[in-house]
């Protein structure tokens, strides 16, 4: 796929199959996350790669906005080691463009993904390191919920908007 029209037709899916992403294609998309830009290149992104259905209802539970992990194939909890950044508050960055760089490629891949923040929402972050047993110095940044989508989603053309562009000033 393009990368331009790889872009231009991601969108988030919350409908799944059911069916399962090959091992091989989850480490590409993860791969694909970690060629994301960083600030200080601290690269302080982790990933827990949740593939184990017995751990979604939980998940479902501390999160209120993933019931599309119901049918999905993996979830995929996006997490900073503090202790890696360089430039102090960046993390959250950081993990941002990881995760894009994660649904581009899931998308590319012919699969559906949505992202469901989990920072800044503090009792969803701490409910996170919790279950997980995250070390004191990594924070839960967001989950990726990836699968086979149900149906093609119809594309959107009409996002850029002229007037929200704005040369040299406001």
């Amino acid at each position: 796929m393009d990368l331009f029209q790889a872009l231009k037709t991601r969108r988030s899916v919350r409908a799944f199959t059911g069916a399962r992403i090959p091992e091989e294609q989850i480490r590409e998309i993860l791969e694909c996350g970690t060629y994301a830009p960083s600030a200080l290149n601290a690269q302080p992104w982790h990933f827990i790669v949740v593939d184990d259905r017995k751990i979604f209802p939980d998940l479902m539970r501390i999160h209120p906005y993933i019931s599309a992990l119901a049918n999905a194939s993996h979830a995929v909890i996006l997490c900073a080691d503090k202790a890696l950044e360089r430039a102090p508050g960046n993390w959250v960055l950081d993990c941002s463009a990881c995760m894009q760089n994660m649904l581009l490629a899931a998308h590319g891949l012919g699969y559906g993904a949505v992202w469901a923040g989990i920072y800044p929402n503090q009792e969803r972050m701490a409910n996170f390191c919790k279950y997980f047993r995250l070390p004191d110095t990594v924070e839960a940044h967001g989950i990726m919920v990836v699968g086979i989508p149900q149906d093609p989603l119809p594309v959107v053309t009409d996002r850029y908007q002229e007037s929200k562009v704005h040369q040299n000033q406001w």
